[in-house]
């Protein structure tokens, strides 16, 4: 597809310096730009990348961005939030790739009591269990499996091979990845004389309207309660959400997050990859977790905490950058002690004399 700068600055808000006819037919990378092409350039990029020579056709940039950086061939497009004109333009010039079937497909088994929406689009090999409720347009891709009692919301997508539980309710617009899980059991056991027994989970799973979850998560439902994901929440690849968990809204959970049960997270809380939370606690609205931390007790509003256990980022800034001295320091210290020793003999004796 093919737009000029002109409209790619209509749509993103931005302010265009350069040819406005100029046409422009792809988004790729700084280092693989050419003259029909953009590329977004974003402060945070280090080291600052070097532009001198950049052959693209146009650059997303920031309002301040030092137009000597670059050539004067090439365009800018200022704009305050470069990263989400970027995205915006992505999907202008790159839509993706539409369903490559469609309607109802005779392979998939449907149980007489599902309701099924407008335009509908079920692939092979899907099965849909009793008193299901899909809305219109819902998209499910080879291999999912909907139990008994299950909700899709409008122009929700579930792709290859997702899993989702009787009871569970998917809102509006939500899009799931291959080989999710929802609604699985939780992990509850009660130890007795003879073992383990398990607890049954009769709660819910509701995932609300907006929500995109990522490949290969796991999503417990509640005990007795529902495990709630709220609107907007975004789940990267092989995030597991522990039973009666509560998250967000617009939380953004990285790669590999793991969740003990019944654990709140806030709106707007961001946690970085591998990073996990103990069961039972509360992470204010707004906080930010860094990669591979592990918090074991609540947190603030708008906490930045890193390192396990979890600490505030300056001080773990701090502890950090002393980690890699503790040997040498250690070294130091030994050879210290080992000569305080000797002075303290010597002091004895001269004191016996």
């Amino acid at each position: 597809m093919t737009k000029t700068l002109a409209e790619i600055a209509e749509l993103t808000g931005a302010t265009l310096e350069g040819d406005p006819s100029r046409e422009i037919d792809a988004v790729r990378p700084l280092d693989d730009v050419d003259e029909r092409s953009l590329a977004f350039l974003s402060d945070e990029l280090r080291p600052a990348p070097n532009l001198d020579e950049s052959r693209a056709g146009g650059l997303i940039v920031e309002p301040g961005f030092d137009r000597s950086r670059c050539p004067e061939q090439v365009a800018l497009l200022r704009v305050a939030n470069p990263k989400l004109a970027w995205a915006m333009v992505i999907e202008f010039l790159h839509p993706a790739r539409p369903v490559h079937f469609r309607g109802v497909s005779e392979q998939a088994v449907i149980d007489p009591s599902a309701k099924l929406g407008r335009d509908v689009t079920v692939a092979p090999f899907c099965t849909i269990g009793p008193d299901c409720v899909l809305g219109d347009r819902v998209v499910l891709y080879p291999g999912c499996h909907l139990g008994p009692d299950v909700s899709v919301g409008d122009d929700t997508v579930l792709h290859a091979n997702v899993v989702v539980y009787w009871g569970a309710r998917i809102g509006r617009r939500c899009t799931v990845y291959a080989g999710t899980t929802v609604a699985s059991d939780g992990f509850g056991w009660a130890i007795g004389p003879t073992g383990a027994t398990k607890v049954p989970h009769r709660g819910g799973c509701v995932i609300e309207d907006d929500c995109e979850i990522a490949a290969n998560c796991a999503i417990d439902r509640g005990a007795l309660d529902d495990t709630v994901i709220r609107q907007g929440t975004k789940l990267d690849n092989l995030v597991h959400v522990a039973h009666n968990c509560r998250i967000g809204p617009h939380a953004l959970l990285a790669a590999q997050v793991g969740m003990a049960g019944s654990t709140t997270i806030g709106m707007g809380v961001q946690m970085g990859g591998q990073s996990g939370l103990n069961g039972h606690i509360e992470i204010g609205a707004g906080s930010m977790i860094g990669a591979r931390t592990g918090v074991h007790a609540d947190l603030a509003p708008r906490s930045r905490v890193l390192g396990s256990p979890a600490m505030d980022q300056r001080l773990a800034g701090r502890v950090f950058a002393i980690m890699p001295r503790l040997p040498d320091m250690r070294t130091t210290l030994l050879a210290l002690e080992k000569r305080i020793a000797e002075l303290e003999m010597r002091l004895s004796k001269e004191k016996e004399i």
